[in-house]
């Protein structure tokens, strides 16, 4: 990517704030910012790393080293696999499992598709019917009842709770 002035036009369109250099232009839906060049949109932190640092290897993405999700400062940045970068969410406890689960169950309260309600899965759960009596009552097939009853499904009912807590046997 030739630079031609491209790099002074995007830093006109910053602001410097401490040590970041934060991007004042357009953003993505997911808050990362976005600049028009060429007629093709695109990631203000990717024009930048090439701009400053060269190609950006296949298959690499580019992370802030500073955290400030709008910054565009190329020192701040650095070329990280997909596998990298998920290796250090889950150090930093992006994946934990409370957190997760609760999420989780949020997407499932929601969900205008969902047939089951919560209270439902805990009825099943320490339901001790058989699974075929059971899905023909709440309008599922045997395997959702199956999941649920293992813990695969509706999980975030199923954390730190066992079969002795359940009443089942």
């Amino acid at each position: 990517m030739s630079d031609d002035g491209l790099y002074a036009r995007l830093m006109a369109r910053c602001e410097e704030c401490g040590d970041c250099i934060l991007w004042r232009g357009s953003y993505t839906a997911n808050g990362h910012p976005q600049v028009r060049v060429l007629g093709k949109v695109q990631l203000v932190r990717r024009v930048v790393y090439q701009l400053k640092r060269g190609p950006i290897q296949p298959g690499r993405v580019i992370v802030l080293k500073c955290g400030e999700r709008g910054c565009v400062k190329y020192e701040h940045m650095a070329q990280y696999t997909i596998k990298q970068v998920a290796q250090k969410a889950a150090k930093a406890g992006a994946f934990s499992r409370p957190d997760r689960c609760a999420k989780i169950a949020r997407g499932c309260q929601r969900s205008v598709n969902a047939k089951l309600t919560q209270e439902q899965a805990a009825e099943i759960r320490g339901s001790a019917e058989t699974q075929r009596a059971l899905a023909a009552k709440y309008g599922v097939n045997k395997s959702m009842i199956a999941r649920i009853k293992n813990g695969t499904a509706w999980r975030q009912m199923a954390v730190g709770a066992s079969v002795f807590t359940l009443g089942t046997l």
